[in-house]
């Protein structure tokens, strides 16, 4: 296919095509909404797809927006699609290719029988048997090359993928940059980074896996957890704050919300105009949510809320937050419903904030609801099905601490190998001795391990698989490896790692909260022993 300019746009129409498989970076920044970190984005996904053959691939950039994607494709000609990467039909089987609905049951059997008597069919092969027009051959490609893109056989190397070092460079940059200076005067302070959370916003991180026509990001899981990964290495208290606000709030929207509800919030969330709030935890009912005391009661077309909820994300700062409260008698997994409250609402104020022992920069408190009336067109889903969603929300939720944590674990790591080769006693540095290269060698390994399974968590939510027992497993091992690497990056710095001059101080006060928050492990392991042992 060739894109051509379309009539309607003159001002894109004077100007000349770009081609998609031989622009450089600079090319692409010549259309408007382009940028340094796109252009580079566009590149380096046709250095992984071998190429761009179908139109449609366009839509698999990650954080084009639509009308910039519009502009795209209005400039972009196909001139050179050589050196197409050939898909092979391998990766499907009979009954693969027999539900796709633009393939009949005799087309399916036509590939594999090709398949078995030449041995091999690629995509651009496929003309040579009988039936195959232009269209199914365009839309078999696409199928297969998602289909090879989901394969949990790329697992490893898709933490190695241009796209996820792009991204993992741009939210190192933004740490750096905007982070790094304040850290210890915010986490002295106590101070929420408002600003700082707006920026997040308008770099994209704060809808990272909310798809494009909500104003997101539209990537997968595995940036997501790079997104949060790097932001921990420098401050695990922002990193905390972006987590909760793409996992819990507006995912939650996303996720539950009608497309109504979708246009109203989500916008104003993933570009950071609102910081977002989740309400579920109260003073009495920490793991036991379906105790809970906050109530809501339906009066004509209102809802009446009361009671409180406490250890709140942004429960004072945020400007909107989901709020779940029991509208059936306690203990009934149907008894409570969610809804949607903005700051302001007459009977919404925020209570007491919390002094904590890490995670200082982000903000920590109570939600009071006293007679609070918002309209029924708020309410998220149907009635009664609050705390399904809650643990839904959860389960993608422990993904976001698993990548907390890892970052953590590799903030207090490389901090404490630069220490060790730094550090000299009794004649050479402290990291020749025995005893602190195996504490180095056991920290590296866990992180490892711990980005593994974080990673495959990424790929099955990517996959639409339950991630109950994944995330759970991912969420449990990384947090409790993150505590671990923390404490021993404190032995190794010595009298050192116990003065705020270092940053394994603070590392070690901000971990701990990674084996809490959004279930302690020994939740994680009563959700995890409840899957093996039901199977």
């Amino acid at each position: 296919p060739v894109y051509t300019a379309k009539t309607f746009a003159p001002s894109v129409a004077s100007l000349p095509p770009v081609d998609l498989n031989a622009a450089a970076p600079e090319d692409f920044k010549k259309i408007s909404g382009i940028g340094e970190v796109l252009s580079k984005r566009i590149v380096a996904y046709r250095k992984r797809l071998g190429g761009f053959v179908l139109e449609e691939q366009l839509d698999e950039v990650y954080g084009l927006k639509l009308e910039v994607l519009k502009r795209l494709k209005q400039r972009c000609s196909l001139i050179s699609p050589a050196n197409i990467q050939k898909i092979p039909l391998q990766t499907a089987s009979l009954e693969e290719l027999a539900q796709l609905p633009y393939l009949s049951y005799y087309e399916a059997r036509s590939i594999v029988a090709f398949l078995t008597k030449n041995g091999s069919l690629s995509t651009t092969e496929l003309g040579r048997i009988q039936g195959f027009d232009s269209l199914k051959i365009k839309r078999l490609t696409l199928y297969l090359y998602k289909k090879a893109m989901m394969d949990t056989s790329t697992l490893v190397s898709m933490q190695e993928t241009d796209s996820l070092r792009m991204v993992a460079d741009s939210a190192r940059d933004f740490a750096e940059k905007y982070l790094r200076p304040h850290v210890m005067e915010w986490d002295e302070a106590q101070h929420f980074p408002v600003d700082a959370m707006r920026m997040a916003g308008q770099l994209g991180f704060l809808g990272v896996i909310i798809p494009t026509e909500y104003g997101g990001a539209g990537m997968s899981y595995h940036e997501y957890i790079s997104i949060i990964e790097q932001i921990s290495i420098v401050d695990p208290s922002i990193g905390l704050s972006v987590a909760a606000h793409n996992s819990l709030c507006t995912n939650h929207i996303y996720l539950f919300g009608s497309e109504e509800q979708r246009c109203k919030w989500l916008p104003k969330l993933t570009s950071g105009e609102y910081i977002g709030a989740w309400g579920l935890t109260e003073h009495n009912t920490g793991s036991d949510a379906k105790g809970m005391h906050t109530t809501a009661r339906k009066e004509g077309d209102e809802w009446v809320l009361n009671g409180t909820k406490n250890f709140i994300t942004h429960g004072k700062s945020g400007e909107i937050a989901v709020v779940i409260a029991r509208n059936g008698e306690k203990g009934d997994n149907h008894g409570m419903t969610a809804f949607v409250v903005e700051r302001g609402t007459p009977g919404f104020t925020a209570g007491k904030k919390e002094n904590k022992l890490g995670m200082r920069a982000s903000e920590t408190a109570e939600m009071v609801f006293d007679n609070c009336r918002i309209p029924d067109e708020n309410r998220l889903g149907e009635v009664g099905d609050g705390f399904i969603q809650s643990m839904k929300i959860l389960d993608g939720g422990r993904i976001s601490i698993g990548a907390l944590s890892l970052g953590i674990a590799k903030g207090a790591y490389q901090a404490s190998l630069k220490y060790s080769k730094e550090r000299h006693q009794f004649g050479k540095a402290i990291s020749q001795f025995q005893s602190i290269a195996f504490k180095l060698a056991d920290m590296a390994t866990e992180i490892e391990a711990s980005e593994l399974l974080l990673h495959k968590a990424a790929s099955d939510k990517e996959q639409g698989k339950n991630v109950t027992k994944i995330g759970a497993m991912a969420k449990m091992y990384a947090s409790e490896v993150c505590v671990k690497i923390a404490n021993e990056a404190v032995q190794i710095h010595g009298g050192y790692g116990f003065i705020k001059d270092f940053p394994v101080e603070k590392f070690y006060r901000d971990a701990k909260l990674c084996t809490i928050g959004e279930g302690t492990t020994e939740i994680q392991k009563l959700v995890i022993s409840r899957d093996i042992l039901n199977k």
